[in-house]
């Protein structure tokens, strides 16, 4: 699981995205659930993915870490250190043709929190400014 590997344990991961990813019947759905993860303040939906039992699970493994910081020894303490650690170590590379993507200008709009934390690499011509 992307968010236990990059908030609870730690870990740098990527996350890729190509256009074909896009064109799945759940492209947008993965999009929206990274995009309100990557959101400035949301910890709300960050804890929303995760089952009870793997909430406690998160609990467990980061209450020293809060204690540490100095935070209240609460559960909402420990979705907001785990949101903030989310953001620190997950790493967004969208992939896309701009040749096959007609759709850039309204997908770049409608998630805006992954713009601002991605890579973009483009295949092909660069779309042109609006």
């Amino acid at each position: 699981d992307v968010y236990w590997s990059a908030g609870v344990q730690r870990t740098s991961v990527t996350l890729t995205i190509t256009d074909s990813t896009l064109a799945q019947p759940l492209g947008d759905k993965i999009l929206s659930l990274v995009s309100d993860i990557l959101a400035p303040n949301t910890f709300t939906q960050t804890i929303a993915v995760f089952s009870e039992a793997r909430k406690n699970e998160i609990y467990s493994a980061l209450r020293p870490e809060v204690r540490r910081m100095g935070l209240v020894d609460s559960k909402e303490s420990t979705w907001m250190v785990l949101h903030g650690l989310i953001q620190k170590f997950l790493h967004i590379v969208v992939m896309f043709s701009t040749t096959r993507s007609n759709s850039w200008t309204n997908w770049v709009m409608s998630y805006p929190n992954l713009l601002s934390r991605m890579t973009i690499l483009y295949d092909g011509v660069t779309p042109p400014e609006r």
